[in-house]
């Protein structure tokens, strides 16, 4: 986390200490005071007896107010959390599909091709980085002109290999 991002937490914690300070100030010391009035017709300890009464329904909903700011909370942290975790996957998944294209078997590779089409279509940010791997894939394993004549290579079919056949 960079120096900027901290600077604004510290600021939005102050401000957010501000507000609460100011808000319980209203619930516990001014708003009872407001809300009751002294010129109610109230004797002094019915008038006391409705401040507490106000006093304590203010202080729940705003305790009510600050749970409901701590579930927000909560659920943005988990959200960010899964996020994190399907980044994670994808990279996983990206790396892996990687490792199979380069592998001398031919169902290894592709197995490769079909995560990187998986992957593709599960994250649109990684269909350009899957096209430039296929490509290049393709451009290795059946260049153009062909470098070997078709009779001299084994196990393809008509010139092409298997796995690169598949793709064109």
């Amino acid at each position: 986390m960079g120096s900027h991002s901290r600077t604004k937490i510290v600021i939005a914690a102050f401000l957010a200490a501000v507000v609460l300070g100011g808000v319980l100030s209203v619930c516990v010391v001014f708003g009872p005071d407001w809300i009751v009035g002294n010129g109610s017709g109230l004797t002094t300890a019915d008038r006391l007896v409705a401040e507490n009464d106000v006093r304590s329904t203010l202080l729940q909903g705003f305790g009510g107010l600050l749970a409901l700011g701590g579930v927000a909370v909560g659920a943005v942290m988990t959200l960010r959390q899964v996020r994190a975790n399907r980044e994670g996957h994808s990279i996983d998944l990206f790396t892996k599909a990687i490792d199979q294209l380069a592998s001398d078997q031919v169902s290894v590779r592709h197995g490769g091709v079909y995560a990187l089409e998986q992957l593709s279509e599960l994250d649109a940010r990684y269909r350009g980085h899957a096209h430039a791997l296929l490509t290049a894939f393709v451009r290795r394993h059946a260049p153009w002109p062909p470098v070997n004549p078709e009779p001299e290579v084994p196990a393809m079919q008509g010139g092409v290999a298997d796995d690169v056949g598949g793709l064109t």
